[in-house]
C-alpha cells in the first residue's frame, strides 16, 4: 500500500507541468512520485479541472483505525519512542476503546511511515 499523496503536492505537479513546462520525467524526479501518478494527476486536471478525482469511490474494507486513532498512536510514539506494539494495543483498547490486532497496528504505522522505531514483542501469556 502506498502513502496518500497530498493535494498540495498534486497542485505542484500541475504547476510544474503547465507553468514551468517540466516533462513528466523531471516532475517524477522532483516529486519522488511515480510517472503513473504524475500522469494521472495531470490527466485529472485536464479532464475535470481538479487534481483529485471527485468521482472515485473508496473500495475495500474500511480502515480499522480512524485518523484520530492514528494521531493518538503517533502521539504515543512521540511521548515514548520505545513503546512496544502490545503496549500500544492496550492503550488503544483502554483509552480509545478500539480493539485491533498487533499486525493491524504495525500495518497502520507502516502506512503513516512510523514503523522504523518499533519493536515487536510477544505477549507474556504466549
Amino acid at each position: 500500500m502506498t502513502a496518500e499523496v497530498s493535494d498540495d503536492l498534486k497542485e505542484c505537479i500541475v504547476h510544474w507541468y503547465n507553468v514551468k513546462l517540466l516533462t513528466m520525467e523531471e516532475i517524477r524526479d522532483c516529486s519522488g512520485c511515480s510517472i503513473g501518478l504524475v500522469h494521472k494527476v495531470i490527466s485529472n486536471y485536464r479532464d475535470i479541472g481538479q487534481v483529485r478525482n471527485p468521482f472515485k469511490h473508496q473500495t475495500g474494507h474500511p480502515p480499522s483505525l480512524s485518523n484520530d486513532d492514528l494521531l493518538f498512536v503517533s502521539a504515543l510514539l512521540d511521548a515514548n519512542p520505545s513503546i512496544y506494539l502490545d503496549e500500544m494495543q492496550q492503550k488503544l483498547r483502554d483509552i480509545c476503546e478500539v480493539h485491533v490486532s498487533i499486525p493491524t497496528i504495525s500495518r497502520a504505522l507502516h502506512q503513516i511511515n512510523l514503523s522504523r522505531t518499533l519493536s515487536f514483542v510477544l505477549p507474556s501469556w504466549f
